[in-house]
């Protein structure tokens, strides 16, 4: 992980988006760099526990997306307590739940958590666009984009 950033503030998918697209200038993110999509209450698994290692795989097999399915985690009562730092935390929120979809009816419980540089994701960060066509800061760009994402969905807890 060469480029992390800490964003904190009240969220509006306008203002991920224009920063996430700050972020790209200021990094300089090239085509084949890979990009990972998550957030702070976002706990990803990945095969082999070694995101480096992964991502180097998926690039040697010629994928250039990775998408998890995410599931929401709650503790028993349902409630959403203060993490503990010594208790796993599967163990504090051991509940599955879909609570996007209940929210959001025929909402899509899935992201892309993991993507190269030339993709461009839409406003609230969780598709590909197979067509770019945007204005930032002044540029537009339109232009047809097919990815190629790994077979396999991976498991993505959301705290």
């Amino acid at each position: 992980i060469v480029h992390t950033h800490r964003w904190m503030g009240v969220y509006t998918s306008n203002d991920k988006w224009r920063t996430r697209g700050s972020l790209r200038d200021l990094v300089n993110v090239q085509p084949c760099d890979w990009i990972v999509n998550s957030d702070a209450d976002e706990l990803l698994q990945v095969p082999g526990n070694n995101l480096q290692t992964f991502l180097n795989m998926v690039s040697f097999q010629g994928y250039d997306v990775v998408y998890a399915d995410f599931q929401g985690r709650v503790a028993l009562q349902g409630e959403l307590p203060e993490i503990v730092s010594n208790v796993p935390l599967s163990d504090q929120f051991p509940l599955s739940c879909r609570v996007t979809q209940s929210i959001l009816p025929g909402a899509d419980a899935f992201k892309a958590i993991a993507f190269y540089g030339f993709h461009r994701e839409n406003r609230g960060g969780h598709y590909l666009l197979t067509t770019t066509n945007h204005t930032y800061e002044g540029r537009n760009e339109k232009k047809n984009v097919d990815h190629c994402g790994y077979p396999v969905r991976l498991h993505l807890d959301h705290y």
